[in-house]
């Protein structure tokens, strides 16, 4: 094979690459399993260390502090302003505690910018509607 082929080649190579529109990140990505296939191809070498995971490790769920379905009412003016769209756990992490919460029409997303307070598993923030401090109590239930 010619330069000018191997030239070719490669550059047919990198304009369908670059035709998907990738990122940066994945398009490193994506020649390092090429050239990691190469070698392993042309001298029988397996370039990717096997101890190395791809995936996090995965934190066991604590106990569930708010149920799904469960209503999240504020005990000063009684209006239902979340509701629980999946079971929140002990450790849950901050995005996916947020993103456990959908409002009732009219009411806003849950932000990290939010002001929470977690006591005994009793989760309660301000209410939007009358200003209570720490009234609407996000888990479904109240302090008894």
């Amino acid at each position: 094979m010619e330069t000018k082929e191997i030239r070719d080649l490669a550059k047919a190579h990198a304009d369908a690459i670059f035709a998907h529109k990738l990122t940066k990140a994945e398009v490193v990505m994506l020649l390092a399993v090429i050239a990691a296939r190469v070698n392993q191809t042309l001298l029988g070498v397996n370039t990717i260390n096997p101890v190395l995971k791809t995936e996090p490790p995965v934190k066991p769920l604590g106990a569930v502090i708010a149920s799904k379905g469960s209503p999240c009412v504020c005990v000063m003016c009684a209006k239902h302003i979340y509701t629980v769209n999946k079971d929140i756990h002990e450790n849950t992490s901050v995005g996916d505690f947020i993103a456990s919460f959908t409002p009732m029409p009219g009411y806003k997303l849950m932000t990290k910018q939010m002001k929470i307070s977690n006591v005994d598993n009793n989760i309660t923030t301000n209410c939007p509607d009358c200003g209570g401090e720490f009234t609407l109590y996000l888990a479904g239930r109240q302090i008894g």
